[in-house]
């Protein structure tokens, strides 16, 4: 109503359309190759690349800040991901497990499908 009422007709529908945006990068191709270089190696901080990590070392970069999202953006878009091991029982030994493993059905061999 606000826009009808001080400018007209023109105001009413959809304005989304106008709205142009940001079509720079974040990143120009020779600071996608830098972070291409600085994936490559571990993180100063220790630890696995994360978009928080990558988020501060592109923030560094550029001398903004950075959002966590856009740096797992820019992680994704360079096809790595988040790697970590599958937890594991601290208190079992491997042969128990595999005392444990001859012990158990072979669910493979059991027909456990039904016919009607």
């Amino acid at each position: 109503m606000w826009g009808y009422n001080r400018i007209g007709v023109e105001t009413l529908g959809d304005q989304r359309v106008l709205n142009q945006g940001s079509s720079k990068p974040l990143l120009d191709d020779v600071q996608q190759a830098l972070l291409w270089q600085a994936l490559q190696e571990p993180p100063a901080e220790g630890g696995q690349w994360n978009g928080r990590k990558v988020a501060d070392w592109i923030a560094d970069l550029i001398g903004r800040p950075v959002s966590r999202q856009r740096g797992w953006e820019y992680l994704k878009q360079m096809r790595f991901r988040l790697r970590i091991p599958r937890p594991e029982h601290t208190e079992s030994s491997q042969e128990e497990q595999a005392q444990w493993k001859k012990k158990s059905p072979d669910q493979s061999r059991t027909n456990t499908s039904t016919k009607f």
